[in-house]
């Protein structure tokens, strides 16, 4: 019996409970739907407090129309976004509500605390992290700002770039919009989400950077990307290039440790003997594609383990480029760059050889003589002096395109013990032994 009575009691709770939550719920739709349509107003502070107890639907509707609003009062509505707050305090939007009615009553320090909570309580949702950022920028207040951002960009990477650049605008220290907004990791794979490159913020940062030709703002990015994600990076190669096509030879230098993990010295042909593995990023040798030639390191080497081979498959007419290096030397002196290299079967009148330029730097072009057929290990050399205006040059393995019937080249040649060596502005020789030696055997050998 007393077990009975137990049930019947908690169900006529449950039921209570149950009638009392669908009353609720009936109240605020109805409400929300009579205030839509205007035939309730919440006007005046005796409307606000005739509202049933714990229903916020009406007032959330209220504080959205009235956003649209130039002519709401601004002083009511900051006391129903208060009243909201109390009956939903983990709603972002109560805060976000309250700070606008703040801030059209000039009430600016009011607005931005209420922004903040709105900011915390808003992490990961998109939409209310933007107009938390926009109102904090309506404010004027850009290190506000950065905060929000890189959490909105944290859950939306696709809008960084615009964000950015336009932070970048508003604020010239581009030190600190670099450290407030790149987020240090990226958002999980779930979710449909793609899986995103852990460098993909440093990359487009420094792309767009990049783009600008903004050199400050690329240095700052540069500056706080980790070691392990500069390392044999894509966007480390394509600053080192920027760089070099600035002739910022110091900055270029420090780039390139970065991005090889060695230094580079001045006057240094940093893979000269091809012993060591070339990859896919390696500003010595920058290794790329091309249709009709591959490239590879050989074990018919002049010295050592291995050289550089390219090899001409017969099916293009090849205007080749796709290996080179990049070199810090000393503007205004002469040099004199040495190498070994052989041949076997290099088809076509227009063989391939070695040139030197300077890039971004127009005028200035050096080269060997192209060699075709077939040549054992020889040494090949020439002089050039270096205008005042250059600081980097570019080693190119070269093949230029020809009009000649007999225009798709195929063969192989060989590339080793390159050297660089400046000469004496007194008597043109070389002012110090040049690295390549080899012995008349050697020189000798047939491929």
């Amino acid at each position: 019996m007393l077990r009975s009575i137990r049930f019947y009691l908690l169900f006529a709770f449950a039921m209570t409970v149950w009638l009392w939550s669908a009353w609720l719920l009936w109240q605020n739709d109805a409400l929300s739907e009579e205030i839509v349509a205007g035939k309730v107003k919440i006007d005046s502070l005796q409307a606000l407090k005739a509202l049933p107890p714990l229903i916020a639907a009406p007032l959330a509707e209220t504080l959205f129309l009235n956003s649209q609003r130039a002519d709401a009062d601004n002083a009511l509505m900051i006391t129903v976004a208060e009243e909201y707050q109390r009956r939903r305090p983990l709603d972002p939007r109560g805060w976000l509500w309250a700070s606008e009615f703040h801030q059209r009553s000039g009430e600016n320090v009011l607005a931005a605390e209420n922004l903040k909570t709105a900011h915390l309580l808003s992490r990961t949702n998109s939409p209310l992290l933007m107009k938390v950022f926009n109102r904090y920028l309506a404010l004027g207040m850009t290190a506000e700002a950065m905060p929000v951002a890189r959490d909105l960009v944290f859950a939306n990477p696709g809008s960084f770039r615009k964000i950015f650049y336009l932070l970048t605008r508003l604020n010239t220290d581009y030190a600190a919009v670099v450290g407030e907004v790149i987020p240090t990791a990226v958002p999980d794979a779930v979710g449909g989400r793609p899986d995103y490159d852990p460098g993909i913020y440093y990359q487009w940062a420094l792309t767009d950077a990049i783009r600008a030709k903004n050199q400050d703002l690329a240095n700052a990015v540069w500056q706080v990307v980790p070691e392990e994600l500069r390392l044999n990076s894509n966007f480390g190669l394509a600053y080192l290039k920027y760089l070099v096509a600035q002739q910022n030879r110091e900055a270029m230098r420090h780039v390139w440790l970065g991005l090889t993990g060695s230094p580079v010295n001045i006057n240094q042909i940093a893979e000269a003997n091809f012993e060591t593995a070339i990859n896919a990023v390696s500003p010595c040798w920058d290794a790329r594609k091309a249709d009709g030639a591959a490239w590879s390191l050989d074990s018919n080497a002049f010295e050592g383990e291995h050289s550089l081979m390219v090899e001409f498959n017969g099916d293009q007419n090849i205007n080749y480029y796709h290996l080179s290096c990049f070199v810090p030397i000393e503007s205004g002196k002469s040099y004199k760059l040495t190498g070994m290299w052989a041949g076997k079967g290099i088809s076509t009148l227009s063989g391939p050889f070695v040139d030197v330029y300077a890039p971004g730097v127009k005028g200035f072009y050096k080269r060997s003589e192209p060699m075709i057929g077939t040549w054992p290990w020889t040494v090949f050399d020439f002089d050039f002096t270096v205008p005042e205006d250059v600081e980097i040059i570019e080693l190119r393995i070269r093949r230029w395109k020809t009009d000649l019937l007999d225009s798709k080249i195929s063969g192989r040649v060989w590339f080793d013990n390159f050297d660089l060596v400046q000469l004496s502005p007194e008597t043109g020789k070389v002012s110090s032994a040049p690295a390549v030696t080899f012995s008349l055997a050697a020189a000798q050998r047939k491929i």
